[in-house]
């Protein structure tokens, strides 16, 4: 498969997105099977091309970081969700910032967090400049900054591409948010503050598109908008 090509083992076959050369042309997966030494091809269009990251969660599940573009300097941040009993993809992020490469992939669901009872569902990546980590229930990218030893949420890889239609307003805003949806259904909305910690969340439909932020203190949060099919985020000020 050549330079630029994630592997990752899914049902005891290994696989590889992407590849062929250094700029990452190919938008195929290969599959070799070690119980018969063959390889099997399928092409997806649209998605695992350039220098990418892969890791499995089970024996089915893998997520592929990277991919969609041409240029070695400018690759995209995009993860994606690959089903090997199935052959599918679902994009579930285009938070991750652009970047030469996508590497050392590591998912990590065995930290419990005691304080809320719950796992740390998280993708650790390098991209060649910042270390990162995606958590998987929020959508919510995060970088870490090495002065003050934290995580944090940079504005500029915050806003997510996947639906641009949405908008919210006003913003600033100081006791409500309202949501233009655009006729795209919303099914659920979570409010998250810089460290990533859910603040409110609740269930969304078209007859109730204001969300109320009067008890929120002042500060920069994320509006996390779940569709059937994707999750948009969307920053916002409280004042």
């Amino acid at each position: 498969t050549g330079n630029g090509a994630a592997s990752v083992v899914l049902n005891n076959k290994i696989y590889y997105f992407g590849g062929y050369n250094i700029y990452g042309t190919s938008n195929s997966i290969m599959t070799y099977d070690p119980a018969t030494s063959n390889w099997y091809l399928q092409v997806v269009n649209g998605f695992f091309v350039g220098f990418s990251g892969a890791v499995s969660i089970n024996d089915m599940i893998a997520f592929v970081v990277g991919g969609s573009s041409t240029s070695k300097s400018s690759l995209s941040g995009e993860i994606y969700r690959f089903d090997a009993s199935t052959g599918s993809k679902t994009l579930v992020s285009s938070n991750i910032p652009a970047g030469e490469y996508f590497n050392s992939v590591v998912f990590d669901f065995e930290t419990l967090n005691k304080s809320t009872n719950s796992v740390d569902t998280c993708l650790y990546f390098w991209t060649g400049s910042d270390f990162l980590r995606y958590q998987v229930e929020n959508d919510l990218v995060q970088q870490f900054d090495t002065l003050n030893k934290s995580w944090t949420c940079p504005t500029q890889i915050i806003e997510n591409r996947i639906n641009t239609n949405i908008s919210i307003y006003p913003n600033p805003a100081k006791n409500y948010i309202k949501i233009n949806t655009d006729n795209l259904n919303i099914e659920t909305c979570k409010i998250v503050d810089v460290n990533g910690k859910t603040i409110k969340q609740q269930a969304i439909n078209s007859s109730k598109l204001k969300i109320e932020i009067a008890d929120l203190p002042k500060g920069i949060y994320f509006l996390n908008l779940r569709t059937k099919n994707n999750t948009v985020t969307k920053k916002f000020i409280k004042n």
